[in-house]
């Protein structure tokens, strides 16, 4: 799998949540981060709202992917 490193800043208590969260699962916390936005996109995928908007922006989207 290729990566992509990025740097993410947070709020202090949001990091806070996050390694309690990461340590309580017994993950690292950039596992937590990714599954928490493949969730994230799988709800606005699944958005009526977001799809018409994705609709709108498809000769856009094709472009980017060339």
């Amino acid at each position: 799998m290729k990566v992509k490193s990025m740097t993410l800043r947070l709020p202090h208590e949001q990091a806070e949540e996050l390694e309690l969260i990461a340590a309580i699962d017994g993950k690292p916390m950039s596992e937590e981060i990714r599954e928490a936005l493949a969730a994230h996109a799988q709800r606005r995928l699944q958005d009526p709202e977001f799809q018409a908007r994705l609709t709108a922006n498809r000769e856009r989207l094709s472009r980017l992917g060339n």
